[in-house]
């Protein structure tokens, strides 16, 4: 009976281990500027190519934006031309 517990414990550890290395995020933190004049970019959607994972800059520019998709990853935003055209 105790070798049973004993394998029942150390199947239960394997299992939550495995579950909180499996639900790791990451966080990513940036700021968004125009190239041409290097101004920061308040309101711009920022998302995770390919992912519906994404977030708004703030009225600096500034951006974070946590997933737990494993890095590499690509970040793009629509092109600047669109969003503030006159």
């Amino acid at each position: 009976m105790r070798k049973s517990n004993s394998y029942l414990a150390m199947m239960l550890l394997a299992l939550f281990t495995s579950i909180a290395a499996y639900s790791q995020t990451v966080t990513v933190t940036g700021n968004v500027k125009n190239s041409s004049n290097a101004d920061v970019v308040p309101a711009v959607s920022v998302t995770i190519k390919g992912t519906s994972i994404g977030t708004f800059t703030d009225d600096k520019g500034n951006f974070s934006l946590t997933t737990s998709q494993k890095p590499p990853f690509t970040l793009v935003s629509p092109p600047l031309d669109l969003i503030h055209s006159k």
